[in-house]
């Protein structure tokens, strides 16, 4: 029996595990991303943009001052910090907390 968890949460919502690490995988492929400051975000009328990974929109994250941009990819800054920046990013899915499957 395989002893991760399927769902877990992140920022408040709850993710399948697996979807997540794909999701991620996909985010970290080959791709520069440019630091762009959620001012500009704003200013530019991207008010509905969704981090790629926890799906939050940038501009109604509390405390956001920046995100990161690659071909039509958005992340916040905590995704990109998290999952992108750190060399072993299953081991930053694997601390977040498991929601225990009731079925």
């Amino acid at each position: 029996m395989n002893s991760e968890p399927m769902w877990v949460e992140l920022e408040g919502a709850i993710v399948d595990r697996d979807y997540l690490i794909d999701t991620i995988a996909e985010a970290r492929e080959e791709r520069p991303y440019e630091k762009v400051k959620r001012a500009e975000i704003i200013a530019n009328g991207d008010t509905h943009v969704n981090c790629e990974i926890c799906l939050r929109v940038l501009a109604e994250i509390p405390g956001l001052d920046f995100a990161y941009y690659s071909f039509g990819i958005w992340l916040c800054s905590p995704c990109h910090e998290r999952f992108i920046e750190k060399e072993d990013f299953l081991k930053s899915v694997s601390e977040l907390p498991a929601i225990e499957d009731e079925g």
